[in-house]
Order: C-alpha cells, then sequence, then structure tokens
C-alpha cells in the first residue's frame, strides 16, 4: 500500500510533496505530511541528491532517509529511503490543504450522548429501545467513522482510552487525527431546544426534576456568547461553523513564502499543479516542479512580482518552448519545405550576417548555392552559419531559454547580467532550469516588458501584441500567444483570486 507524503511546494522552509515510499517487504499505507524544512535539515547521511539528464535537461532526484514518522500496514513503525520523484509522488502548495479532511457533521447531542451512556452499559432496556438506534446514528456518523478508521485497532466500533493513547503515539495515526475539519454546531450557540432534548436521558421531567440537570442548563446559556457577539462583530449567524485544530494549521501554514503579486497581495507562488495544467501533457511532474520552485524565486529576484506579468512571461514562454517541452530552438529547414529562395527570404539578415562574419562575397546566385549545400536540413550548421560568433567560433546563438535568447550579443549581456557565462557555454540556457528562468526573466526586465504587461490603460489583446513585439519582432504565432496568455490569467485569478488581466 502506498503512503502519501505531503510536503510543501517551494523553498526548504516550507510545508508540500505527495509520494509513495516502498518498502522491500511492504508498502507504507498512511498518508503523511512532511515539511520540506524537516527533510532539508536531516544530517547529510541522510539525504542524497543525484543529478539526472532527461532530453537534455538536468533534473535532480533526491534521497531521503526516513525515521520514526511512518506505519506498516500493522501500525507498526517503519524506516527506510525514499526517493522523490516517484511514479506517485507530486507536490503540492499548503494552499491545497493536503492531507486534511473535511467532514460535516450530521448527528446530534442526543445521538452522541446515547453512545456514551450505552458504551458505559448504563441505558436500561427500556431506554435501550428508544436510544439504542440514536447510539448506532451516532457511531455510524462521519466523524466517529472516520476516527474509527484511524484508531478504532480491533475494529468494534467502540474508541477505548488505550486505544486513543496507542493512536496519539504514532505520527501516522496522531496526524490524520490533528487534520480533521468539522462542521458542526457551535457549542457557544445557545439553543434551548438542543439541551432540553437530553432531558429524557439526563433523568429530568416536569414531574420529576433533575436539578442539578436544571441549573447545568442554566449554567450553559450563561457560557454561551455567539449570539451576542454575532450581532456587533463580523461573525456569521449561523450555529454551524467549521472546528479544526489550530496548532497543525499554523505549523501547516507558517513556512510558506509568499510570492506576493505587488498590486492585489495575493500568493502567487507557482505549484507543480498549476504548472501541468499550463504545460504541454508531456511534461514530467518533476520537472513542473523544479520549474515552479525555480520561477517563484527567479521571477521575484527580477521583479516579475504582479499577476498580469508572470501571466504573460508564462504565456509567452509557453510558445516559444511549445509548452515548456523544448527550451531550444529548432533550425533544421528541411528541404521537403524549404527551397534555397525561400530560406534565403524567410531570413536574409541572419543568413547575410553569417556571410559577413566569415568573410564571404558572394553573389545572390553564389548565396543560394550555399544554402542549398550547406544550410538546408542542416540544424547544427545553419545555426553556427546565421548564428555564430567569431569569438566561440564551434558555437551556436540560436534561441534558447523561456523567451529563446538569440545572438552573441544578447548572449553575453545575459551572460554579464545574471552571473552565468552562457556566452561561453549556451547550451546551459536550454538545459539547465535556473539559467532558462533567469535569461528569460533578464530579457522581460532588461526590455521593460512588465510596464506594459502590468499597464491597465490598454487592453488584453493590445497588451499582448505589443508583448509580443518586444519578444518577436515579426508576431510569429500571435494568436497563440493571445490564447496561452489569456488562459493562465484565467488560471491565476482563479487559483490565486488575482488581478490578472
Amino acid at each position: 500500500m502506498e503512503v502519501l507524503v505531503t510536503f510543501l511546494e517551494g523553498d526548504p522552509d516550507q510545508p508540500l510533496i505527495s509520494g509513495c515510499l516502498y518498502h522491500k517487504e511492504n508498502q507504507v499505507p498512511y498518508e503523511f505530511v512532511i515539511p520540506v524544512g524537516t527533510l532539508e535539515a536531516l544530517p547529510a547521511e541522510k539525504k542524497i541528491k543525484v543529478a539526472v539528464v532527461m532530453g537534455g535537461v538536468t533534473t535532480y532526484t533526491y534521497w531521503w532517509r526516513i525515521d520514526g514518522l511512518l506505519g506498516d500496514a500493522e501500525g507498526n513503525g517503519i524506516d527506510g529511503w525514499f526517493a522523490e520523484p516517484d511514479t506517485a509522488l507530486s507536490r503540492h502548495s499548503p494552499y491545497e490543504w493536503e492531507g486534511f479532511d473535511f467532514i460535516e457533521e450530521s448527528v446530534s447531542n442526543v445521538d452522541h450522548l446515547a453512545s456514551y451512556l450505552n458504551e458505559l452499559n448504563q441505558l436500561d432496556e427500556v431506554e435501550k429501545e428508544t436510544f439504542v438506534p440514536k447510539a448506532s446514528a451516532s457511531t455510524n456518523g462521519p466523524v466517529k467513522e472516520r476516527l474509527y478508521s484511524i484508531v478504532d485497532t480491533d475494529k468494534n466500533d467502540r474508541l477505548t482510552l488505550a486505544e486513543i493513547r496507542a493512536a496519539l503515539a504514532k505520527p501516522w495515526f496522531a496526524q490524520p487525527i490533528s487534520q480533521l475539519v468539522t462542521k458542526y454546531e457551535s457549542e457557544w450557540f445557545y439553543k434551548a431546544e438542543k439541551w432540553d432534548a437530553l432531558d429524557e436521558l439526563m433523568g429530568h421531567t416536569a414531574e420529576q426534576p433533575n436539578a442539578g440537570w436544571v441549573a447545568e442548563k442554566k449554567r450553559i446559556e450563561h457560557l454561551s456568547w455567539w449570539k451576542v457577539v454575532a450581532e456587533t462583530e463580523a461573525l456569521s449567524a449561523e450555529e454551524n461553523i467549521w472546528h479544526m485544530h489550530l496548532l497543525p494549521y499554523i505549523g501547516f501554514m507558517s513556512g510558506v513564502s509568499r510570492f506576493s503579486c505587488a498590486k492585489c497581495g495575493k500568493n502567487i507562488a507557482l505549484t507543480s499543479a498549476i504548472m501541468k495544467k499550463i504545460a504541454a501533457p508531456s511534461v514530467l511532474e518533476q520537472f513542473a516542479k523544479e520549474f515552479a520552485e525555480t520561477a517563484n524565486v527567479i521571477f521575484s529576484e527580477y521583479g516579475i512580482n504582479t499577476c498580469s506579468q508572470v501571466s504573460f512571461i508564462l504565456g509567452q514562454g509557453k510558445v516559444e518552448t511549445q509548452g515548456f517541452t523544448r527550451f531550444r530552438e529548432s533550425l533544421n529547414y528541411s528541404r521537403a519545405t524549404f527551397t534555397p529562395r525561400k530560406l534565403y527570404n524567410l531570413v536574409t539578415t541572419a543568413v547575410n550576417n553569417g556571410f559577413a562574419r566569415k568573410g564571404l562575397n558572394l553573389t545572390e546566385e553564389q548565396k543560394l548555392k550555399y544554402i542549398d549545400d550547406h544550410l538546408l536540413g542542416n540544424d547544427a550548421g545553419y545555426g553556427q552559419h546565421s548564428f555564430g560568433s567569431l569569438d566561440y567560433p564551434n558555437n551556436d546563438y540560436r534561441g534558447r531559454g523561456l523567451l529563446h535568447l538569440t545572438f552573441y550579443e544578447a548572449y553575453k549581456k545575459c551572460a554579464d547580467a545574471i552571473g552565468v557565462r552562457v556566452d561561453s557555454n549556451p547550451e546551459l540556457a536550454e538545459t539547465d532550469i535556473k539559467v532558462i528562468l533567469a535569461s528569460g526573466s533578464w530579457y522581460w526586465k532588461a526590455n521593460n516588458i512588465g510596464m506594459v504587461a502590468d499597464d491597465t490603460s490598454l487592453d488584453m489583446d493590445l497588451k499582448i501584441r505589443r508583448v509580443t513585439a518586444k519578444i518577436n519582432t515579426g508576431l510569429d504565432q500571435l494568436t497563440n500567444r493571445v490564447v496561452f496568455t489569456k488562459e493562465i490569467a484565467k488560471l491565476m485569478n482563479d487559483e490565486f483570486g488575482g488581478c490578472a488581466g
């Protein structure tokens, strides 16, 4: 059986991942939430990071040694190593409330008291006829049903003190109990009929009053403050409210680093789940996770910190990278589609720059023959010819990275700005996630594209057109850029309550 391990998307101090830990004899059957900070704080001998190159992109496999937190199918502790990523592993934002159970209770006070007295064998035969069905309703209610599934080890539909103590001593049992969030009538909301319904079980009638119970009901009424406060404060007048254990919630959320929109203040930190919705279906979970984590840091560093800017740069990036699957421009102009003349007309400036750099003074006829002999159907040859450099003659500076950084001069400026020598090693802009994002973010900031994306005086279509013109002067695939940007903006607003547009 699987264990769902959940820890936080993003920085090491934040809770959320979901995954499976496999033991050679058992699979861990209990869902558990582990803050990333806990894992990152493990000593060196309990964590391993291994580089993995997939499709030319470098990602990492993390191995963690987990002791004392996970249990086997019999409820006993199970220790061992687990790897991230795993086929059943996924990261989550804490705002997804992974691991929490939301239950609306439907059982009354009478049902619960009848169940309690029945378990203590304090109901006489006459009372059993009336109240055992109510006790059964309590036992089968949604809250108890969930508790029994966690705590009731002997499966007798009763919770003993010994069972409760044993469960709370084991993290894999204690955590799901602490993450129960239940909707039920507040004990501070007074309704006389709720307490009067207990009269029979409390041995109280008009003819034979139970003075102690009468006094207790008056005390409860005196202590109940909900209605009074609701009249003057921002408090619901409804009695049915959500109840939760605050300590795990605070611990769950306190590690969340906020990547906040500078305009609306909403937390717009990307998650792997959001990136999977944006990217092509073929994008792997592990890549989506690392991309989202890195983007939150890089975007913030380069001032890409509004709902609109994040939406626009991702919309443009989705076009440039074919759904975040290819961070290197293809230059394979095949003979099936292109003639020498057609290619020359398409990229006249780039091809002529190559001739000039090589010192070739050719007639147009000679140029077309050169294109036919050396450039058509030759990705590497065309790249070095049209996007080469005298400084690094074996490199080509085709479009790479999130926004397809192009030409040597741009690579050199980018290298100076981001501190990574993509001018001498341009492949870094297509294989290293941090450089992929940093190159695009630098270009975005250097060309003041964010000002256009945030300009509220422009309508959406015009803004997308102007942003596109700064990235692709030919407005290539403008229709897709409009569609993708609008889709991502809607997703940002739906997921975060943001202000993209």
